[in-house]
């Protein structure tokens, strides 16, 4: 499970650094991955049909835990330069790469239905 967050931290990473420094596309990343993960949470509980039973609250404050937490993991003593290092040298499985653009894929899509 690490490996597919870095790896998702990375994909965003590399996507982020096509306009902007280092230090701005991994905060970027951080935000974006803390966004995501409440999404990916809402997109399954609408998939069960539990999405109507939810308070809004849980979900706010889902997104004003998950966001901060992710930018200080990532951000806190340089670690997404250990992160970048880590995945720029090691060889990844094609199954977690798949998994990862599914996974973004899956979000844009709910995105746009939900």
């Amino acid at each position: 499970m690490r490996q597919l967050y870095y790896l998702l931290f990375y994909k965003l990473y590399r996507l982020g650094t096509i306009n902007r420094k280092k230090d701005d596309a991994s905060f970027g990343a951080g935000l974006l991955i803390g966004f995501f993960s409440v999404a990916w949470i809402i997109f399954f509980l609408a998939a069960i049909n539990l999405y109507d039973d939810t308070p809004g609250i849980l979900y706010i404050l889902a997104l004003l835990i998950s966001i901060p937490a992710n930018i200080i993991f990532i951000m806190r003593k340089r670690n997404y330069e250990q992160i970048i290092s880590e995945m720029e040298s090691k060889k990844l499985p094609l199954l977690y790469h798949i998994s990862v653009y599914l996974l973004l894929a899956w979000t844009f899509i709910g995105i746009a239905f939900l």
